[in-house]
């Protein structure tokens, strides 16, 4: 099992690509993109508690080993493919045309998903990376949750955790490995809205054509993550995710490799108050 020591230089890559021109701090340009990219602040979001519906068995051994799993990222057909990221994007650059002059239009035409991903840390770059994940619900006792993730017909536990608690531990409980919370977005207008967004406040703070491109790659790779078809909007489900760059998830891999389990990333929350926080439902 991956330990947090494997993490350590997760975020000391070995070249920069922020590369700005001007008077631009290119850590405000990481911090920009963060910002678009992640829950920043626990205390502004409308939700204060969030909930792990899973099997009853995989529920008791989070709370008896003090963590959650994150499972490596597999293609999911519930989720948009990269074409449909695409449409959402070129709905947002044809709207906001008319604001933005021939050569950047031109420029944000041309730009196309780049699977790598932004790794943030002294030293900036785009890397291969893959995801892996813990997915949460907002939404309380569900039993259109209990009866869709139970697939296996099998006896359910829900997980509470208070979110600001939860978000509190993966800022300051993980030996610098950073973790980053999304709220999905499920509505297609407010997809494009949110990539128009991001467009807007980005020209506004970058002039090199080149940051521009990488940080709207970086976004819409990451799109993937956070956008998911109406049909799912029931599930109202925020992630918990974390990247890591191909070469540590190959050494997870090969961690896993023979034992018959999925590869997934442990999280510990070794602090946390799990007393009250599990529901169950016998099938």
């Amino acid at each position: 099992m991956l330990r947090t020591e494997l993490c350590s230089s997760l975020f000391s890559m070995d070249k920069s690509i922020i590369n700005e021109e001007g008077n631009n701090n290119p850590f405000e340009i990481v911090d920009f993109i963060k910002e678009s990219l992640y829950i920043n602040n626990a205390s502004n979001c409308s939700f204060k508690e969030i909930y792990h519906y899973t099997n009853l068995n995989i529920a008791r051994s989070i709370i008896n080993n003090q963590c959650l799993w994150l499972m490596k990222h597999d293609e999911d057909t519930q989720e948009h493919t990269e074409e449909e990221i695409m449409c959402f994007y070129n709905k947002a650059v044809i709207e906001l045309s008319n604001q933005l002059p021939n050569r950047l239009l031109n420029l944000l035409k041309t730009i196309k998903i780049n699977r790598q991903y932004l790794f943030f840390g002294s030293v900036t770059s785009l890397q291969e990376g893959v995801a892996y994940m813990a997915c949460f619900s907002k939404e309380y006792n569900s039993e259109i949750l209990w009866t869709r993730f139970n697939k296996a017909k099998s006896n359910m536990g829900m997980l509470s955790f208070s979110f600001i608690d939860l978000f509190e531990h993966r800022i300051d409980g993980f030996n610098n490995c950073k973790l980053f919370f999304q709220e999905l977005i499920y509505e297609d207008d407010a997809k494009i809205k949110r990539i128009k967004d991001f467009i807007t406040k980005l020209i506004s703070k970058v002039k090199s054509e080149e940051t521009i491109v990488f940080c709207v790659q970086t976004f819409l790779n990451i799109c993937k993550f956070s956008f998911k078809p109406l049909e799912h909007s029931d599930e109202s489900e925020v992630r918990l995710i974390l990247i890591l760059d191909k070469e540590k998830s190959d050494l997870l891999d090969a961690s896993f490799k023979g034992t018959g389990a999925k590869t997934h990333f442990s999280f510990h929350i070794e602090s946390y108050d799990f007393s009250r926080s599990l529901i169950t439902r016998i099938m």
